[in-house]
């Protein structure tokens, strides 16, 4: 795989790592 594609997987994880991370934070079991 090339490193530009890990990078942007990486990033797409990163993304989705955020949206969990807010989505945890805004509403709090």
């Amino acid at each position: 795989m090339r490193f530009g594609e890990m990078h942007r997987l990486a990033h797409e994880l990163q993304r989705d790592l955020n949206w969990l991370i807010t989505d945890v934070n805004l509403n709090p079991k």
